[in-house]
């Protein structure tokens, strides 16, 4: 017990407060490394800097912070699986296109009139969040159950719809650098 609340106690002056006891419970095995909590933290505000500058630019109000936070914490307890796919997601995915890496979804995307609730945000592989776009995620889901059966096609599915977004991405990115 005493090694547990020496773990805590870490954790807690780490991030001061007691999200970790809250989400991972009182089992070490439960508990990851410090080391795990400060990469899981840093990828964290990376998604976080990205939700503000689409907040900014919609002019909506940033989700809240800590309670994102918890939800990624409750996410990474409960085995890190992706809200849609089911997938165990990594905290940084080491080989691009970063399938793997977790990212922060709207169900009911910005450009569809939604909000950055809590509610409307999903912890979610970066592969699903890509794919998904901008269309509801009954209908995302929708898909991948009509797909569930043949992981081929779900992995051809997928890659075709990604290379179609990362062509787009490519083709506004070069237009901006040429206007």
């Amino acid at each position: 017990m005493e090694g547990i609340q020496t773990k805590i106690s870490e954790f807690n002056l780490l991030y001061e407060s007691n999200e970790i006891e809250e989400s991972f419970g009182h089992e070490l095995k439960n508990i990851p490394s410090v080391n795990t909590m400060v990469k899981l933290k840093q990828a964290f505000q990376t998604r976080w800097r990205n939700l503000l500058k689409k907040s900014n630019a919609k002019s909506l109000r940033p989700p809240n912070k800590e309670e994102l936070w918890k939800k990624v914490l409750k996410s990474y307890a409960s085995g890190f699986k992706c809200a849609y796919c089911g997938r165990t997601m990594r905290i940084k995915d080491s080989q691009s296109p970063y399938f793997r890496s977790f990212s922060i979804d709207h169900k009911l995307s910005l450009d569809a009139s939604g909000d950055n609730s809590i509610e409307n945000l999903e912890i979610v592989c970066h592969r699903c969040n890509i794919v998904k776009g901008t269309i509801k995620a009954t209908t995302f889901a929708s898909l991948l159950t009509a797909l569930k059966n043949s992981q081929r096609l779900l992995d051809r599915v997928f890659e075709e719809i990604w290379r179609g977004r990362l062509a787009n991405k490519l083709g506004r990115e070069n237009r901006e650098i040429l206007e």
